[in-house]
């Protein structure tokens, strides 16, 4: 196989949902022997988050700071390493990408220009200026090809920005390899006890993630020794621990922060829940799946928990913003047999993520553009 030299190019390499989608194709690239791999980004440091992905990654900050300047930076890069193709996420940066394509028709020649679609783009991002969707309607056309995480994301792309249906296809994101850590990261007193049943969510603390859904559901469950760890930052934290407090829930919820890789808590963890309103793929579904933990998600607008769940096959989906429903999920989760059960759907789900399921679908898509 022709060994290609690829660049993903991202807004953030550090953190966040594209640094974890470009690390998820380096490892599904990385396990079909693909060995040039460049990571171009232009925002936030270099953290310890690069461990997340694949071996041999190059990782080129681009100078020009976050706006339109960014371009001649990746004119450069474009002109002088000659990648055969640059995969580009999210919208802002499809952009970026696609007006450093149409300014030159040396680029154009040497390199493939893949865009990619991780949401349906009215409910988020109507009124956006960075992800507009106007400028995604005139400049789409002209990639050379593209993919979508769900088959909602594709098809709302095929319609509001007039790409070719023949020219996209659905890849979903891959999951980066895990290893427990052999030190106790997760090492909150309520995952080494028993006698406590634990709820784990993973989420940026924002009003689309709805968090206080996820209380409020929670203050309706039966089992006294239920708790619930939140793993995550955002906006919304004070007004969180202000309801946590209101709810007199301070002894069974605990905020705990970003966490590089929340898989080392949810290993020990009983359920995890997810309570968004939008969800472009939900990631942290696939991730929870991938060390064997039981899911509930609502059926965020975006369609990505139904996707990854296939309409409630693997995991219990609820309707979005249904309070009630998500208790009576949550109740019927601390069952230890329909715990069991649906732990050992999580396991066989996870594989159809893998790098080695998803590795080979995404170079048969890059083949068909060389």
């Amino acid at each position: 196989m022709k060994n290609y030299h690829i660049a993903l190019f991202i807004n953030t390499a550090s953190r966040g949902a594209f640094a974890t989608f470009a690390s998820g194709v380096s490892w599904g690239l990385y396990t079909q022997g693909i060995r040039k791999i460049d990571l171009l980004y232009y925002n936030g440091p270099e953290e310890n988050h690069y461990a997340r992905y694949a071996p041999g990654v190059k990782f080129k900050k681009l100078k020009g700071g976050r706006g339109i300047f960014i371009i001649f930076a990746l004119r450069q890069y474009l002109i002088k390493k000659k990648p055969d193709y640059i995969i580009s996420a999210p919208i802002h940066v499809n952009l970026l990408s696609l007006l450093v394509r149409w300014s030159s028709k040396k680029i154009r020649k040497a390199t493939k220009f893949i865009i990619t679609h991780h949401h349906p783009m009215l409910p988020s991002y109507k009124n956006s200026r960075k992800d507009n969707i106007w400028l995604a309607k005139l400049m789409y056309k002209y990639a050379s090809a593209s993919f979508g995480v769900t088959e909602n994301a594709v098809m709302d792309a095929v319609i509001n920005t007039r790409i070719d249906i023949n020219k996209t296809r659905v890849i979903p994101n891959i999951l980066i390899p895990f290893e427990m850590e052999k030190k106790d990261i997760a090492g909150h007193p309520w995952l080494n006890k028993k006698d406590f049943f634990v709820f784990i969510t993973v989420s940026r603390l924002v009003k689309l993630k709805n968090i206080p859904l996820l209380i409020k559901a929670f203050n309706q469950i039966d089992r006294p020794h239920a708790k619930l760890l939140i793993i995550g930052d955002g906006e919304m934290k004070p007004a969180i621990k202000k309801l946590v407090k209101q709810y007199n829930l301070t002894e069974k919820i605990q905020l705990c922060g970003f966490v590089v890789d929340p898989r080392q808590y949810m290993a020990k963890a009983d359920c995890f829940v997810l309570a968004s309103n939008e969800e472009g793929f939900g990631q942290v579904i696939t991730e929870a799946m991938s060390i064997g933990l039981p899911v509930i998600s609502t059926d965020a607008k975006g369609g990505g928990p139904k996707s990854v769940l296939e309409n409630g096959k693997w995991g219990i989906l609820t309707p979005a913003g249904n309070k009630i429903c998500l208790a009576n999920a949550m109740n019927k989760m601390l069952n230890p047999n329909t715990n069991q059960y649906y732990r050992t759907l999580s396991t066989k789900r996870s594989k159809d993520f893998s790098s080695n399921a998803i590795g080979p679908k995404l170079i048969d898509f890059l083949k068909t553009y060389e």
